[in-house]
């Protein structure tokens, strides 16, 4: 019996930069939270735009349709609630969420499912406008160390005889 799991950290590319802000509005939509603050966070995303200052010169303002606030109390919140739709293919598999950065956690005994969980992911993250960013997501095998058994007790740090 093999009594190891397989973690694959995971991170999307500049994740809140890239959430569209009609998926974001469907996923809460979805989510028990009173009207008001529903329509408080449409409020707070809806006809923002951008500009840029460069050498004194300013860029004609552009509509903003995506993106969460970061800095704010509500971006990884607003993140996380686009985040819990994503689901696992197969039973016994994990994945732990926070802000932008996930961990799948294959049991041994699932191990040849990771290749159809990375590609689900990945269909599930092109679906919300996010991208996984291979350079900065890695693999680590967790092993159970083996049991140590021993003939005779371990030796005293001293000797107490005379």
């Amino acid at each position: 019996m093999s009594h190891n799991v397989r973690l694959v950290s995971l991170d999307f590319s500049k994740a809140f930069d890239t959430v569209r802000h009609n998926s974001l509005a469907l996923q809460l939509a979805s989510m028990p939270i009173p009207d008001f603050v529903y329509n408080w966070v449409l409020a707070l995303l809806q006809n923002r735009v951008h500009c840029t200052k460069f050498c004194g010169i300013i860029s004609s303002y552009k509509r903003i349709n995506a993106s969460i606030i970061q800095g704010s109390g509500l971006g990884p919140v607003n993140f996380l609630s686009l985040i819990s739709k994503l689901k696992l293919l197969y039973a016994g598999n994990r994945i732990f969420k926070y802000a932008d950065d996930c961990c799948l956690v294959i049991p041994a005994s699932n191990i040849d499912t990771t290749d159809a969980e990375l590609k689900h992911i990945a269909e599930w993250a092109r679906n919300c406008n996010l991208r996984l960013n291979h350079s900065k997501s890695c693999e680590i095998i967790i092993r159970r160390p083996r049991s140590k058994t021993f003939d005779s007790p371990p030796p005293h740090s001293r000797d107490r005889t005379g």
